[in-house]
């Protein structure tokens, strides 16, 4: 049994959740301060308002997202393992110029899609209309839009409209050319010296089945793991001299369009990708808890299952919307809207949660509910499984999800192999 500290925005339930059913103690300081009722009703994992002053009787931390990177560099010059979080890791995600350059000079068979800068939006509005093709409009410094940030027409009518509206949301800028191909993320656990495991992930963000509606963090995705190929070797071992120089321990990802001869950068994200690493889960053939371990102790990491995995987001409306009204998810605290039997626990992993005599009700913290997961063969038998799950544990038609989560991504999969980025 070990003592685990994890520190995280709100997105570390899951985690938290998953290594104490494993027999672990854990601890979770909430760095978002909305976080409220979160796994109230829980002593493990257990909800601490203050981060412990006794660390040294932690086996491990773990950080799970960004902006805390300053905190964990501090637990690192106490000689503590500290897994995922840190200033190079926040610079990484949040400037997105930097992490251009790092492309731009560690990674020669990567492109990088033509992309403006813009810090004011008549800079903004002056290049979209201008540019005569459809672009991407991505926010700096990772601020939330759930418009429609794709230009659909080279003309980039809507993303003027929206700039003109909404300067204060979208404004500073990256503006980018928009590529057509195969979108996937290709993520590469590191312990201090190298890559010990890669995992490809097929991401739907849009809330909405046929990829319409706004966009969410993640919507659901299929995953699945790999030794190495031609995506890894042009994405991730590039990387190897930085990621040892600045000690990186934890997962990266490199997120890309991928043509028949080019693969083209859009994001790195240095942190654990929700619902990416629940999914991951249902391929690990040993404990969460032993793969971390393994990780921060630079030993050989437990072996993946050959298969695919899915994971389709849930949540409660007004998601992903009733966070700006201040208070409002507040009211709906208490909701008893899942029913999960024990022979499905291992497959529903839990954001928004408390619990009242061991059953979960909505904490009423952003409505996201959680994950549903499955694996299976072909994606076609994780789809099968994964909403018959979910079809056995929603007990309020108001839950949202996508329906289609994994339709066409065995088209995607294929081309890649044919195209020669992925092992036959």
């Amino acid at each position: 049994m070990a003592t685990i500290l994890i520190v995280s925005e709100g997105s570390g339930v899951p985690t938290a959740m998953r290594l104490a059913k494993e027999g672990h103690v854990v601890r979770i300081y909430f760095t978002n301060k909305d976080a409220g009722s979160s796994l109230k009703g829980l002593k493990n994992p257990l909800k601490v308002t203050m981060i412990p002053s006794n660390l040294e009787s932690f086996d491990m931390i773990l950080f799970d997202g960004y902006k805390e990177g300053k905190l964990a560099e501090q637990f690192r010059d106490k000689d503590k393992a500290v897994i995922g979080g840190g200033i190079f890791n926040d610079k990484l995600e949040l400037n997105r110029e930097y992490g251009e350059k790092v492309v731009s000079t560690l990674m020669p068979n990567v492109s990088l899609p033509k992309s403006e800068s813009c810090k004011t939006s008549s800079e903004a509005i002056k290049y979209l209309e201008s540019v005569g093709k459809a672009q991407v409009l991505k926010p700096f410094n990772n601020r939330p839009t759930y418009f429609l940030p794709i230009s659909e027409t080279d003309d980039n009518e809507v993303l003027v409209q929206l700039v003109k509206g909404m300067p204060q949301d979208l404004i500073p800028c990256l503006i980018q050319e928009k590529v057509k191909g195969v979108e996937v993320s290709t993520e590469g656990w590191f312990d201090g010296a190298s890559f010990t495991h890669f995992n490809h992930t097929l991401e739907k963000k849009r809330m909405l089945d046929g990829d319409r509606g706004c966009l969410l963090g993640c919507a659901g995705n299929v995953v699945w793991s790999t030794e190495g190929d031609k995506l890894t070797d042009y994405c991730l071992t590039p990387l190897t001299a930085l990621l040892q120089k600045v000690d990186y321990l934890g997962p990266i990802d490199v997120n890309m369009i991928v043509t028949e001869d080019k693969c083209y950068f859009l994001e790195f994200t240095p942190r654990f990708g929700h619902d990416a690493i629940q999914t991951l889960m249902e391929l690990m053939r040993k404990p969460l808890f032993d793969y971390f371990w393994n990780l921060q102790m630079k030993k050989n990491l437990p072996a993946f299952k050959q298969e695919y995995a899915i994971g389709v987001r849930l949540s409660f409306p007004p998601y992903p919307f009733g966070r700006e009204i201040k208070g409002y998810f507040k009211q709906l605290e208490g909701l008893k809207v899942l029913d999960v039997p024990p022979e499905a626990e291992s497959h529903v992993h839990y954001y928004d949660v408390k619990f009242e005599n061991g059953k979960p009700q909505l904490a009423g913290v952003d409505g996201a509910l959680g994950c549903a997961t499955a694996r299976g063969e072909t994606i076609r038998e994780c789809r099968r499984r994964v909403y018959r799950t979910i079809n056995n544990i929603c007990k309020s038609k108001d839950i949202q999800y996508r329906s289609d989560i994994g339709e066409g991504m065995d088209k995607d999969i294929e081309q890649l192999k044919t195209w020669g980025w992925l092992n036959a």
